[in-house]
């Protein structure tokens, strides 16, 4: 959308912040982050905006605050930072006591004068990690006072398990749109994704990699689809590559081998994993066969769906399971009494 904008100067620019930024409960941690990444993104597009017909962003003011070890303390105006000889470490504290976050809200109207100029796209990725809805919702609703009511930053927010969903409320009505439900890549998309990841990262002349954009479709594959875990298994393999050919100056294999490589190193880690389950019993090895049959997810209130007596059968089953990383028990999002069973991309 980016380069779009550029070629037609269209006076509409769009353009995606530096990083991703991780939900946390330390909301002043992600304020301070948000803004520093945002005028990160400003200094770094400066081009952009001059070839897209928009004002250009005071780079030099933005850029001698954030990436000085020292900065100049002093007020902030319409004409940009106007600093005092006084120097203050470029800290924290020194962030929170400054006036920076203003100046760069004020930079962002100036050069997004109206909501149709286009502005900076955020993701708070990660929500799951608050463990329930009621965190996720009390976060959320926090934030829209704070950065989520400025129209220069256009927001995406992300979590598995629904908690996106569980973690609307009524407050943040006049913010978010109903979540989208995103299924897994097509295999064909995921050949395609790593291909564009391999142009895009690789470098001029970084045509040989462990896991090619084929290899890996055949990972996503073995891993139920499962995007973030097939790029997790495919970086240890890359590792386990390196130390075994490049570090240890053994003749690296053809290109044309490194496929079959990666499909014997798969099936040596499930051959370790089952050596590692072995003492586990036939009636939990049941309850995981009908767990990944009901796509690999299940619930602690859920024990007579998969035939059990009591909800306690239920827990010394995935009890036995975990201790073999078979499975992950997290606290439910929906609520936190309960406990999510999950089969790890090892099960």
């Amino acid at each position: 959308m980016q380069v779009q904008c550029v070629e037609d100067k269209s006076g509409v620019l769009y353009l995606p912040a530096r990083r991703l930024f991780e939900a946390s409960e330390s909301l002043d941690e992600i304020e301070a982050e948000v803004w520093r990444e945002v005028a990160q993104t400003l200094i770094s597009n400066a081009d952009a905006f001059r070839q897209c017909g928009l004002g250009v962003p005071s780079v030099a003011a933005l850029d001698r605050w954030l990436n000085d070890p020292q900065f100049r303390s002093g007020s902030l105006g319409a004409t940009g930072f106007s600093a005092s000889a006084d120097m203050t470490a470029n800290t924290a504290s020194g962030f929170a006591e400054s006036g920076f976050p203003r100046a760069v809200r004020e930079e962002l109207e100036r050069l997004f004068p109206t909501r149709a100029s286009g502005g900076v796209m955020c993701v708070l990725d990660d929500l799951e990690l608050l463990q329930s809805s009621t965190k996720a919702k009390a976060v959320l609703e926090a934030l829209g006072d704070r950065l989520f009511n400025i129209p220069q930053l256009r927001w995406i927010l992300c979590g598995s398990r629904g908690i996106v969903s569980r973690a609307r409320s009524q407050r943040l009505s006049g913010f978010l749109e109903s979540p989208m439900i995103l299924g897994p890549l097509s295999r064909e998309a995921s050949v395609d994704l790593v291909g564009r990841r391999i142009d895009l990262y690789g470098g001029e002349g970084a045509t040989r990699v462990p896991v090619s954009p084929q290899a890996f479709e055949y990972l996503y594959r073995a891993l139920n689809s499962n995007l973030r875990d097939s790029l997790t298994y495919a970086q240890e393999f890359a590792g386990w590559f390196y130390e075994e050919y490049v570090a240890a100056g053994t003749e690296i294999p053809p290109h044309a081998d490194l496929g079959p490589l990666l499909e014997s190193w798969l099936a040596s880690t499930s051959d370790r994993a089952m050596q590692d389950a072995r003492g586990i019993q036939p009636r939990v090895w049941q309850f995981f066969d009908a767990l990944a049959r009901a796509n690999g997810t299940c619930r602690s209130s859920d024990w007579d769906q998969f035939a059990f007596n009591t909800q306690q059968q239920l827990g010394s089953s995935v009890t036995a399971l975990e201790s073999v990383n078979l499975v992950v028990r997290e606290i439910d999002p929906e609520n936190a009494s309960r406990s999510l069973t999950s089969i790890t991309p090892l099960g």
